[in-house]
């Protein structure tokens, strides 16, 4: 009997060949769709999972301000106290960022600046599980100035060559010995990397004590617990761990973040990798929902809309003695085959669409063996879900009908369904909402890019001064003052950052007029005196810094209007701030931080005029004339490589840096976008189909209205009207439902 229904499925798939179409390819989108969506929704809860203590591992956090604004890096020495003073620890490791791209030197052919590389501890392969591909994950970091390359890396340092044991010099300070290679960085894993050097090496950097040093606050700790532990009742032990090396009026709260709650928890100050959002997750299953829906309304609309075709056909299966049951069976079974064949469509679809899809969402997805055995038989047994509730309507519906009536002549019923036409205005509402809600986020993003920040960003080039010792100094000195005197250079500052992407942060206790109780969160920016001037950032009160005057440098700096309202001061020129520091003047305010977060106290420190650390950052801002840019580009190029033969000259345009601050963003502009785009198309596909059939039933009418004198725009108007105004309601429920969600 099975066979039956197909053979007469495939007859009426071939007999209506451009209604067929229209079905299997809108559920074909859908499907397609869902699959899309089921691979992003892996590969984000499968995050950090392939480590052999997942369960186990927990990021240290530190409580900042007791107030809930916490940190995801803490105290270099504290993951050894941890483990020393409490049993429950097994194991821990730590590691730090190196921040700005660093300079790996091989040879002549092999030097470049590289990103995503860390320091890390001995212990750092006995936490995390990583393949590795040479070496082993015991003895990778056990030795000063090593290094772990990713495979990647090898292969573009080394080729086919074997590196274990061969040379990188770092940053023209040391050589570092490969000592193994590990497979290059899993898309699910939070610590994204290209290179390791054992952190022991730091020390020539940062000094002898840094490993014990209970002032720095800067690298990542994780800690293995064990196995019967109690996180709540460890998170209240280690809760005051801090106090003994901190000022008496400072509190520090410590606490431990399980490894299987940092991709999706909030992220924290300094938190690092690709962050995930549930309510992405939430909003694309929704979508899917909504186009996988819409797929079922065309088909459901346009079997009905077909019924005056095929109630012949049910009235002489009825005569013939056939039973509802074996009609209901009969369409059911067409739904399901129709549904099985948009599946087989979806797979190409979805194969085609993966790296748009990819890109949209900023990840890397690839169909994997687990994916293919425990995906598939899923999305069989969704297509033949669709098919079923698909055709569960038509199937009842045409079932339905008396053959007698049919077998008389009769028109079929519900070829002016109310259904039908709610089902089409429900189509154009969820295709409109998407393209308002699209609509409403680009307009945010042009406010973002177009509004006014406070400061101008125009022609700025950014580079950066990776070393900051006294001999480099003295070279980026003699750089500057070269680019001045060329005419495509309109002005130069120097800075720890620059607008919009200041991350810094300091405490501020104890100024003039206050009580012992306050205390203030204030961000701060290291500068010289043109950079006001460079970004057009206007001075309110007070002067600027001044090059000459030494005191400038130690006992002055700026700060915002809204520092100036939150400490209360009418005049703040002249007040004290901190200790033997003073306010010399009042900037207006700008965004010095993501357009996500509002104005804040700043405070502006002058430039040290001495290196207080040799791995300081600072960047370097040209305004460039708007005139010959590509030929100030090449002089600027020139210039560098003439002053620092062993570097190699890397810049980016401050407009291009903040429109990448706003590609998440832009992303979900993006993709609601194109979700738009296809809920319309399978709308429109879907209206098509019915508009189609609906000329086909009234064709006699059609030829009498011409034979009476009816223009083609007449007629044209006639069949448009049937469903425009469905269109026009859809467009008015639509508005407040798109403004309502955005």
């Amino acid at each position: 009997m099975f066979s039956n229904y197909i053979l007469t499925a495939w007859r009426n798939i071939l007999r209506f060949k451009g209604y067929s179409m229209i079905n299997i390819f809108g559920l074909a989108l859908g499907l397609a769709l869902v699959m899309l969506i089921a691979l992003y929704i892996d590969l984000e809860f499968s995050f950090d999972r392939f480590h052999q203590n997942y369960d186990r591992i927990h990021r240290v956090e530190v409580n900042y301000d007791n107030k809930g604004r916490c940190l995801a890096f803490s105290h270099t020495p504290l993951g050894p106290e941890l483990a020393n003073t409490y049993p429950e620890i097994e194991s821990y490791t730590r590691f730090l960022n190196m921040g700005n791209p660093v300079f790996l030197y091989h040879s002549e052919e092999k030097r470049n600046y590289e990103t995503n590389g860390w320091w890390a501890d001995s212990l750092f392969f006995t936490v995390f599980t990583y393949r590795f591909i040479q070496g082993d994950a015991e003895h990778a970091l056990q030795e000063p100035n090593s290094i772990v390359l990713s495979e990647k890396m090898a292969n573009k340092y080394f080729g086919s060559e074997n590196p274990l044991g061969k040379s990188v010099r770092f940053e023209n300070t040391f050589d570092c010995k490969v000592t193994a290679v590990v497979q290059d960085c899993p898309p699910n894993s939070h610590i994204q990397y290209e290179f390791f050097i054992s952190y022991d090496s730091y020390r020539a950097i940062a000094g002898d004590d840094y490993l014990d040093n209970w002032h720095r606050l800067a690298n990542f700790t994780y800690v293995v617990l064990s196995e019967k532990a109690d996180l709540r009742a460890i998170n209240i032990k280690i809760r005051n761990i801090l106090q003994p090396h901190l000022p008496p009026e400072v509190e520090m709260p410590v606490y431990l973040k399980p490894l299987s709650q940092i991709h999706f928890a909030v992220p924290v100050l300094g938190s690092i990798g690709p962050a995930g959002d549930k309510e992405r997750i939430r909003f694309l299953i929704m979508i899917g929902a909504a186009i996988i829906f819409l797929g079922c309304i065309n088909f459901m609309n346009l079997a009905t809309a077909r019924s005056a075709r095929r109630s012949r056909e049910v009235g002489i299966r009825k005569v013939a003695g056939a039973h509802r049951l074996h009609l209901i069976h009969q369409f059911l079974g067409e739904s399901i085959f129709m549904a099985l064949l948009a599946l087989m469509v979806a797979f190409i679809l979805a194969q085609l669409f993966l790296p748009v899809f990819g890109d949209l969402l900023g990840r890397q997805l690839s169909w994997t063996a687990g994916h293919l055995f425990v995906l598939i038989p899923g999305y069989f047994i969704i297509a033949i879900i669709i098919g079923i509730i698909a055709g569960t309507y038509p199937a009842f519906y045409l079932s339905s009908f008396q053959p007698g009536t049919i077998l008389k002549g009769a028109a079929a019923i519900g070829s002016r369904s109310v259904l039908r036409k709610a089902l089409v205005v429900f189509q154009f509402i969820v295709s409109i909402t998407l393209i308002l809600s699209s609509w409403m986020i680009y307009r945010q993003i042009h406010y973002m890019k177009s509004g006014d920040l406070g400061y101008h960003s125009e022609q700025i080039l950014l580079t950066t001064f990776r070393r900051m010792d006294a001999a480099t100094i003295s070279k980026y000195e003699t750089f500057m003052n070269e680019l001045l005197q060329q005419n495509g250079i309109v002005d130069a500052c120097v800075s720890r950052d620059v607008p919009s992407f200041n991350s810094s942060s300091t405490l501020i206790l104890n100024w003039e007029g206050s009580t012992p109780d306050d205390k203030m969160y204030v961000n701060i920016n290291l500068i010289d005196e043109s950079f006001l001037r460079t970004y057009g950032i206007t001075l309110q009160q007070g002067r600027n810094f001044d090059r000459v005057a030494r005191e400038d440098t130690t006992r002055y700096c700026l700060i915002n209007e809204t520092a100036a309202k939150r400490l209360n001061w009418d005049v703040p020129v002249g007040k004290r701030l901190a200790g033997d520091l003073y306010v010399l003047g009042v900037v207006a305010d700008f965004h010095y931080a993501s357009l996500r977060y509002g104005i804040e106290p700043m405070v502006l420190f002058p430039l040290p005029r001495s290196p207080h650390h040799s791995r300081a950052r600072y960047i370097l801002s040209l305004k460039l004339a708007a005139q010959d840019i590509d030929q100030t580009i090449k002089m600027i190029k020139s210039t560098y490589e003439k002053i620092f033969p062993n570097d190699i000259f890397e810049y980016h345009f401050f407009d291009e840096m903040y429109d990448r601050m706003y590609r998440n963003e832009a992303r979900t502009a993006r993709t609601i976008t194109y979700f738009a785009l296809l809920a319309v198309c399978i709308s429109c596909l879907g209206l098509y189909g019915l508009a189609s059939f609906m000329a086909e039933q009234r064709t006699k009418e059609i030829g009498i209205r011409k034979v009476m004198g009816s223009s083609i725009a007449a007629v044209v108007l006639l069949l448009v009207k049937e469903y425009s105004k469905w269109v026009v309601i859809a467009t008015i429920i639509a508005w407040p439902i798109g403004y309502f969600i955005m």
